[in-house]
């Protein structure tokens, strides 16, 4: 129980590294500025207005726009205040999740908590719970670069006018549920944790698309369906598995 109590408890870190991150963007930023857009449609680094010919997701807010976004240094600092917002979020949302299992007692308005991982024991359960929170969500329209560990957000650039999620960002809001913290990029979330093969997927585990899990992220349901916050234009929804520019592995987040 102290290993478990312990794995919340923890310095800022997280969040007070979000200024170090901010500079570091802003100097790719301006090398980015200084070189040719991508000429290629499909990367995923290219501008929000431009969907990858032949697939069904708006490509996932990158970790450094391209030069050619209407304002890449305000979509850098939007991703990161959500990232800064959603870790303290996610603190609170894992603590609660593991007082309601009994694991830890109810803390003291004192205590510092930071996001960890679910006990295995338990992991069924957050499986079900992180699910269900992001079935809450059916309907909600996308939003390019919307969407933190409390709920629905403006999105940035052409998002910027729709309050909702964007697909990483729903993966954001459902995780946040049990005290898991990830990161706004798609492609960052494809590097967290245990990659296991798509034959072996499972409830719960995050399919990704594109390279490096660059383009697309969603959930899965079991028997061959997923949740997902697509493209612009779409919602919130359930649909079929799709297996085209689907990742050779899934993300298992929680284990059991």
């Amino acid at each position: 129980m102290r290993a478990s109590e312990d794995a919340f408890i923890a310095p800022r870190s997280e969040i007070d590294s979000a200024t170090d991150e901010a500079r570091t963007a802003r100097g790719r930023l301006e090398k980015a500025r200084s070189t040719p857009p991508p000429s290629e449609p499909g990367s995923w680094d290219s501008a929000p207005d431009t969907q990858v010919t032949g697939t069904e997701w708006d490509t996932a807010v990158p970790a450094v726009p391209a030069a050619d976004l209407s304002d890449p240094v305000a979509i850098v600092n939007s991703v990161l205040q959500i990232s800064a917002a959603s870790a303290q979020v996610t603190a609170s949302l894992g603590r609660q999740f593991l007082v309601k299992l009994g694991l830890i007692a109810e803390p003291s308005p004192s205590v510092a908590a930071v996001p960890g991982q679910i006990p295995r024991v338990y992991g069924q359960q957050a499986v079900e719970f992180v699910i269900r929170r992001g079935m809450t969500q059916l309907g909600v329209p996308y939003s390019w670069g919307g969407g933190n560990a409390s709920g629905a957000t403006r999105g940035v650039d052409r998002g910027a006018g729709t309050v909702g999620f964007d697909c990483s960002g729903l993966m954001v809001f459902a995780f946040a549920g049990v005290g898991i913290s990830l990161p706004k990029y798609s492609g960052a979330q494809y590097e967290k944790d245990r990659r296991v093969p798509v034959g072996e997927m499972r409830r719960g585990d995050l399919i990704f698309y594109g390279p490096n899990g660059s383009q697309h992220v969603a959930i899965y349901l079991g028997q061959g369906q997923m949740l997902e916050s697509p493209f612009t234009g779409s919602q919130v929804r359930i649909a079929p598995v799709r297996t085209s520019g689907m990742t050779s592995h899934v993300v298992r987040l929680i284990d059991y």
